[in-house]
């Protein structure tokens, strides 16, 4: 079992920062406090209206509320498996 890879899935706190010039575009970033009490900081840009990051904002705030959120969109689903099976199904 790979519990480094079911660790990097799991968040404890975050918190989303407000929506900014990125490279001319509009983006914000997103704070994940890990297990290890790590941080990890996703950008999301490339929007290109503010409008249109003000609302990816708030989906991303429904789904780390909501617990849906995806921390990693390049997990082997070998390690997500493990994860659902050892974080979600056993409880």
């Amino acid at each position: 079992m790979d519990l480094n890879a079911i660790n990097n899935l799991q968040y404890v706190d975050w918190k989303v920062k407000p929506v900014m010039h990125i490279r001319g575009t509009f983006g914000f970033r997103v704070v994940l406090v890990m297990l290890d009490e790590s941080e990890k900081v996703q950008q999301k840009s490339g929007f290109s209206t503010k409008k249109e990051a003000e609302k990816e904002r708030n989906n991303v705030i429904t789904a780390l509320t909501n617990e849906t959120y995806i921390v990693d969109n390049n997990i082997k689903l070998k390690n997500f498996l493990i994860y659902w099976l050892e974080e979600i199904m056993r409880k």
